[in-house]
Formats: C-alpha cells, sequence, structure tokens
C-alpha cells in the first residue's frame, strides 16, 4: 500500500487541493446558510369570513408567513412568482365545513417546489379532518369547534413539522449539497491528474521497475482518492450539519448519495488524465468540463429556471440526478426511495471507468 499512502500525502500537501477540499466550498456554504433566510411566502384571498376561516389562517400563519390579496391581485402576482403559493377561498367556506361539504378552496402556484407542494399537502390534511370531525359532530357548529380544537392540541396536530423552518432548511442543504458537489468534483477531478504528474516527471515509469503492475498502480491511487473523498465529505456535513442544516437522521442518506458521486468524480477524473497529452490540457479540460455540467446539474441554481431545452439535456448530467436525490432526502425520502437516482450514477460511474480502461499507453523503460 506503499503508492495508497503516498498519494495521499502528496495530495494533502499541495494548498491548491485543501483549497478544493474545504475552503471553497465551506465558504459558500456559509454564505448559504447565513445570508439564504427566504421564508415560505403565501398569499391569502378570501370572500369568508367566518370564525373556521380565522383558525385556518392562524395554523398556517405558523408554517409560513402569510399576506391577504384582492381577488385580481391573484394573477399577476402568480405570472411574477411573487408567492410560493396563492389559496383563494370562496363565500360559504366556513359553512361548507361544518356541513360535512367539500370546501371551496383553490391552491395556486407556478414554482415547481417541495415548498409549496408541502403546503397543499398540509392544507388537504387539515380540511379533511375538519370534514371528517364535522361530520362525526353531526354538523353541530358548537361541538364542532369544540372537537377541532381538542384535534389542534392534539399530538396528531402537533406532529406536522413547520413548513416554514422545514421550507427554509431544505432549501438551504439543496444549495450547500449543490456546492458540496462542486467541491467534490473539483477536487477529485484535479487530484486524479497527478497521474499525470507522475508521468511528466518520469515516476509513472520507474515505479514498473519494482514489481508494480499498472492495475494495482491504478488500484491504489483510485483507493486513495475516495478515502480522501470519503474525509471529504464527512466534513462536508459536519460543516452543513453544525451551521444549522439539521441533517438529522439524513446524515448517513446523503453521505451515501455523495459516496456514489464521488465514485463518478474519480471516473470522470481519471477519464480526463487517460485522454489528455499533458498536465496543462488535463487542468484545461477539467475546468472547461467541470463548469458546465454543475451549472446544467442544478448545483448553483434551480433545474426548473433554466429553458426547456437545457432541462431535457441536463437529464444526461450525473449532476442532476445527485441534486434529485439530495432534494428528496432533503423532504424525507429514504435511500430506498432512490432505485432511479443511485443506479444512475453507479452507470456513470462504469462508464467513465470503462473508457479510462480502454485506452492504452505502451510504457517503455
Amino acid at each position: 500500500m506503499t503508492i495508497y499512502l503516498n498519494t495521499i500525502k502528496r495530495i494533502l500537501r499541495r494548498k491548491m487541493n485543501l483549497l478544493l477540499i474545504f475552503v471553497m466550498p465551506a465558504v459558500l456554504i456559509i454564505t448559504i446558510m447565513m445570508f439564504n433566510d427566504s421564508a415560505l411566502m403565501v398569499g391569502i384571498s378570501s370572500k369568508d369570513k367566518g370564525k373556521f376561516f380565522h383558525i385556518l389562517i392562524d395554523d398556517i400563519e405558523k408554517r409560513a408567513n402569510v399576506v391577504y390579496l384582492k381577488s385580481e391581485d391573484i394573477k399577476p402576482n402568480i405570472i411574477e412568482g411573487v408567492y410560493d403559493c396563492i389559496i383563494k377561498i370562496d363565500e360559504g367556506f366556513s359553512e361548507d365545513i361544518i356541513s360535512g361539504k367539500s370546501p371551496k378552496i383553490k391552491i395556486y402556484s407556478i414554482k415547481e417546489s417541495n415548498t409549496s407542494e408541502n403546503m397543499k399537502i398540509f392544507l388537504n390534511s387539515y380540511l379533511n379532518s375538519a370534514k371528517n370531525i364535522a361530520l362525526a359532530c353531526n354538523n353541530d357548529s358548537e361541538k364542532f369547534y369544540r372537537c377541532f380544537d381538542e384535534y389542534r392540541n392534539s399530538k396528531s396536530m402537533a406532529e406536522y413539522i413547520s413548513l416554514k423552518a422545514k421550507g427554509e432548511n431544505a432549501r438551504k442543504v439543496i444549495q450547500s449539497m449543490g456546492f458540496a458537489l462542486m467541491g467534490i468534483l473539483y477536487f477529485l477531478s484535479f487530484a486524479a491528474t497527478i497521474i499525470m504528474r507522475d508521468k511528466r516527471n518520469k515516476t509513472y515509469y520507474r515505479i514498473f521497475t519494482a514489481p508494480v503492475t499498472t492495475k494495482r498502480y491504478m488500484l491504489e491511487n483510485i483507493l486513495s482518492f475516495f478515502t480522501l473523498a470519503v474525509m471529504q465529505i464527512l466534513l462536508l456535513l459536519y460543516f452543513i450539519n453544525v451551521l444549522g442544516g439539521n441533517l438529522g437522521k439524513s446524515f448517513f442518506d446523503y453521505f451515501v448519495i455523495l459516496l456514489f458521486f464521488s465514485l463518478f468524480a474519480i471516473s470522470f477524473g481519471t477519464y480526463i488524465t487517460t485522454i489528455s497529452k499533458d498536465l496543462r490540457q488535463a487542468q484545461s479540460m477539467a475546468s472547461l468540463v467541470i463548469t458546465p455540467i454543475l451549472m446544467l446539474g442544478g448545483c448553483y441554481w434551480p433545474i426548473e429556471i433554466m429553458p426547456k431545452f437545457l432541462q431535457q439535456l441536463s437529464k444526461f448530467l450525473p449532476t442532476t440526478w445527485c441534486m434529485r436525490a439530495c432534494e428528496k432526502i432533503a423532504y424525507g425520502a429514504k435511500l430506498r426511495e432512490l432505485y432511479i437516482e443511485i443506479p444512475i450514477l453507479i452507470l456513470f460511474s462504469v462508464v467513465f471507468f470503462l473508457l479510462s480502461s480502454w485506452k492504452k499507453t505502451d510504457i517503455t523503460v
């Protein structure tokens, strides 16, 4: 394991590598955690002023910032994307709830975000519970409000996580993961150029005067890259967590996903060194290709804001699938539910490792 240990020492000795491993992603993550405080914004337009309406608004305000709108303001605000969602409530809403009827309510949103979806899920569950309580109370309004107050104070209601806090935290974590991917991809792609340095310094060729095969040399190098990737991922996740990312039980899920992505980053860096003629070309090629991969993959901004043809193009990038996996985890998904994203990341890694192995160079001593 001499090559393995020596490679780790050589990589950690270079200040540029330390910058790519920790400093650059850490600074960006701090920026996200400190300044990205946007809360869930909900617009309310209502013709109903009944008691249940005020109870509903009170519970929504615990989970989001609420702004009251006129009905004519709904369309322009939806188009401009001012609010995460706008709730329109028709006249007779409170009476319909007490009567056990389907409530007259509409939810508008053009932002395809899990945050607005969570609000829709909350409202559906909230109103269905109210409807069921009303039916059980035989449309008796006094009994209904008494029972519904008990429901609101019950454990089942208390278990709802604040959408405002959850939405803010999820957005911060997702954006932080984007910058974590940036650090991983840049570091591992440039770390793989150590093979080019060995070739330039003739170290690569002198190694084979000893009983060392090409496969062993490559395997120990890849293993050293993977070890450093594990260290980088653990530190970045710990950093996100202590800065308020609140990864909780999802820490391990994020760790596994980033490990799969690091395998792609290693395979990609190895492929770059394989097709490059010298160190300068390898570094230039990595810099030229990595930035678009990160941009189109949603690491810097949401994929949804890009033109349709770029959204389609992004499906062919591993960063897209890793960010999708991170987004799903941020909103409660488990590893077993990522049965599409994980195999795709593995496939990308396998393809680039195979491409790296196809080009052979004769070694002359």
